[in-house]
């Protein structure tokens, strides 16, 4: 469905003369350069080295401020899955198979490949595969992305083998603004509004910034009952009416309780979504500080709190085997001889005071109980500063990050298969064999009579599950020029960059002892999982330029890195790239990396 943006943002630039500048997207103040001049030094995703108009040999794609604004996304991943190189990852256009999160995937390669960064650091993941949840990402702050599909592995790590998304945020800011944006779609469901306040403020005569930014996130769902999936209803066997499968064939329940040949299977697409409901808030802090001429001190403070709703068809029997009771009360005499003469041969149920039971496969959606129903809650904060500056012409940065991520995830309305059996051997309409629990006897053999609502309460299961996980990292680097060496044919001499990290992350993932004994067929089997490991890491990059302003040869660069890994689980591991760009005039390049 097409959303409507009825108001797009609104500006505040500046405390000191107040000003409004209304209608204008403003997801960074000031835009981020389209191209460095050949004086600047930059510093640039894909590698650790800063030099005078450095251009990388590995590809990288860059999403600046004023795409943002156009775009207007409510998170950063409905930008980049528009992207070719990006499939598209979890997000709120994801309902059946949702993790609550946005997540990006790069060239198909999955989303634990594929490695977000903020401002070039690690941000603490959501789940035990190292996942980071990009809704996170403060869009007011937001500079630019940079994303880069090559070499990236040498410089960040194996779990960026896919490449690296960088968001760069803007620690700069100085002012106030208000961002806010509102959209609702033609047929008047999917309502979201997304805010944002920024304040920002320099100190000590320019030597220190700080930042602050908060943001509101509120989106309604949209159902799947109109565009595709109305025009091809779903049409599954597991229903309601109850079907049953039966040596000779299937057969429904009618209205009348006779068994008659399919007629009514289900319908599940309105009760799936298009989009997701999400409710999310979000804390952002910068501050920076010139110690001196040769130290700055940095740090960063993110937290977000988000609400996720997806919503599931129905849970249903899926085909199970069940115990029919013969003499169950709501059995009409016509089917009792027809489950007797088309199931298993009769013979004493598995509790004896049931009397004669057969045994067939069942088909029932338990459409009466609602749909299946997750809520995902989270929590993320992570705390991260560093010292970077200069020392003898060579740039270094240390830094040290702390961040966890807890959950509380919900999933509501599955049936219990225990239940159904127990609620299944009945000695009237009202009473259960096993009355234990509270049964209520479960009418799957007479639709015209309906189910017991106190029966579908009875069948009902919700499951819970609590995780958290946590990571803590150490890094340092420096690079610089190393003016011994240079190519005879060429001006400029190697620029270097080396460092070392660690890296520890642990999770605790635990779920409720319904969710781990199997017993929901709605949502399946979920086992605990718990660990940690910890990496230390070292790392390297090169860059020498080999030929420059010959004819044909404007410039040759080489460019070179290796990392090496050891991790506690696994040993240690290499990375490595060597690629290599060739200007042959200005404005054409071609460029090479492995």
């Amino acid at each position: 469905p097409q959303l409507k943006p009825l108001l797009l943002s609104s500006t505040l630039l500046s405390l000191a003369g107040i000003p409004l500048v209304a209608m204008a997207p403003a997801y960074a103040q000031n835009p981020a350069p389209q191209a460095a001049e050949d004086n600047d030094i930059v510093v640039v995703t894909g590698t650790r080295i800063s030099r005078e108009g450095y251009v990388s040999s590995s590809p990288i794609q860059t999403i600046n401020t004023e795409e943002l604004a156009v775009k207007q996304p409510t998170d950063v991943e409905d930008v980049l899955r528009a992207m070719p190189q990006f499939l598209p990852g979890n997000g709120d256009q994801v309902n059946n198979g949702s993790a609550g999160v946005s997540s990006v995937d790069l060239r198909g390669l999955t989303t634990p490949r594929t490695l977000p960064l903020i401002d070039g650091k690690r941000m603490v993941p959501y789940d035990p595969n190292g996942v980071f949840d990009v809704t996170a990402v403060p869009l007011a702050l937001l500079e630019r992305v940079d994303v880069v599909t090559g070499g990236a592995s040498a410089v960040y790590g194996s779990d960026a083998i896919a490449g690296v998304v960088n968001f760069i945020l803007n620690d700069d800011f100085q002012g106030a603004q208000f961002d806010a944006a509102y959209s609702i779609t033609d047929h008047g469901d999917g309502e979201t509004e997304n805010y944002a306040a920024t304040v920002g403020a320099g100190f000590d005569d320019g030597r220190g910034n700080v930042v602050l930014s908060l943001g509101y996130l509120n989106k309604e769902p949209i159902y799947q009952v109109r565009g595709p999936a109305s025009l091809t209803p779903g049409a599954s066997s597991y229903a309601t009416p109850a079907s049953f499968d039966f040596a000779s064939g299937r057969r429904q329940i009618a209205d009348t309780g006779a068994l008659v040949v399919p007629y009514a299977p289900f319908n599940f697409n309105p009760q799936n979504l298009y989009q997701t409901p999400q409710t999310r808030w979000t804390v952002t802090a910068l501050a920076k500080y010139e110690i001196n001429d040769y130290v700055e001190a940095y740090g960063r403070y993110l937290s977000s709190s988000s609400t996720s709703s997806p919503a599931l068809a129905s849970s249903a029997v899926f085909g199970d085997t069940l115990e029919v009771q013969l003499s169950n009360p709501f059995i009409t005499p016509a089917s009792q001889a027809y489950f007797a003469a088309n199931g298993t041969a009769p013979a004493a149920c598995s509790d004896p005071a049931a009397g004669q039971c057969t045994r067939v496969g069942v088909r029932w959606r338990a459409a009466d109980v609602g749909p299946r129903q997750y809520v995902f809650d989270y929590d993320t904060f992570q705390v991260m500063g560093g010292l970077r500056g200069e020392i003898w012409g060579w740039d270094w940065d240390v830094a040290g990050a702390h961040g966890e991520t807890s959950l509380n995830r919900q999933q509501n309305n599955d049936i219990s298969t225990d239940a159904i059996q127990q609620a299944l051997f009945a000695t009237s309409t009202t009473a259960c064999v096993d009355p234990a629990g509270g049964c209520v006897p479960l009418n799957l053999f007479n639709a015209g009579t309906g189910i017991d609502p106190a029966a579908l309460d009875f069948i009902r299961l919700n499951l819970q599950l609590q995780s958290i996980t946590k990571q803590d990292y150490v890094t340092a680097s420096i690079s610089g020029d190393v003016d011994a060496l240079k190519s005879p044919w060429a001006s400029g001499t190697l620029a270097a960059s080396f460092g070392v990290e660690y890296r520890q992350e642990s999770s605790d993932y635990r779920p409720d002892f319904a969710s781990q004994a199997g017993i929901s067929p709605g949502f399946g089997q979920t086992l605990p999982t718990f660990g940690e490991y910890d990496v230390s890491e070292a790392f390297g990059e090169a860059i020498l330029p080999l030929v420059e302003g010959a004819p044909f040869a404007r410039s040759i660069n080489l460019e070179v890195g290796y990392r090496h890994s050891d991790y506690s689980t696994s040993g240690g591991t290499d990375s490595y790239k060597y690629g290599a760009d060739w200007e042959p005039v200005d404005g054409l390049r071609f460029r090479s990396m492995f």
